[in-house]
């Protein structure tokens, strides 16, 4: 019975919150009850039009380019990543604490600045997402961050987790470039 009563009082605040939420934008109608969302568009004339998501290729070409990829958690391991105008490939040999040696590979698709992908670790199937930062090159902060990096979470099918980071190296060859 204890353990139910703190599980309610962690879930419940969080429902309030949420609800809370909605009911600031004008968008939704929100019961006064929490436990009773409604979270259907009011039928007025007034309703803005459907958020349409961010496009694909979204990835400024300051980010664009190869990184040296560090993975760490259940298993470590170094490797490489490319880094397109919408999607993203990371590769890197990894081993486990057992020194069992393994593979690591994602395939990101890349939209305003962020990622989701999907991939393999270990032999097992992984789930990740993440952030692509691009340099500072202004303002106060420009000399914080000086060169792009990725950095990001992965979900293998067993549960384990990790993350991994990337190092920008050098910029992506200009497509339109010829050799004379």
């Amino acid at each position: 019975m204890g353990e139910s009563l703190r599980i309610f009082r962690v879930i419940r605040p969080v429902a309030i919150a949420a609800a809370l939420m909605l009911a600031s934008c004008d968008q939704f109608q929100v019961s006064h009850d929490a436990d009773d969302v409604d979270a259907t568009p009011p039928a007025t004339q007034n309703t803005p039009p459907p958020v349409t998501p961010p496009a694909l290729g979204a990835a400024p070409a300051s980010v664009q380019g190869s990184y040296r990829v560090e993975v760490g958690g259940f298993c470590m391991g170094q490797g490489t990543g490319s880094v397109g105008s919408g999607s993203a490939t990371l590769d890197a040999a990894v081993a486990d604490d057992g020194g069992t040696a393994g593979s690591f590979h994602a395939d990101l698709i890349i939209a305003n600045g962020h990622f989701i992908g999907s991939g393999t670790v270990m032999g097992l199937s992984l789930a990740c997402n993440g952030r692509l930062d691009p340099p500072d090159t202004s303002g106060p902060r420009a000399s914080v961050l000086l060169k792009p990096r990725l950095v990001g979470t992965f979900t293998a099918s067993d549960g384990r987790h990790g993350r991994f980071t990337g190092e920008y190296t050098a910029s992506a060859p200009d497509p339109d470039h010829t050799s004379e």
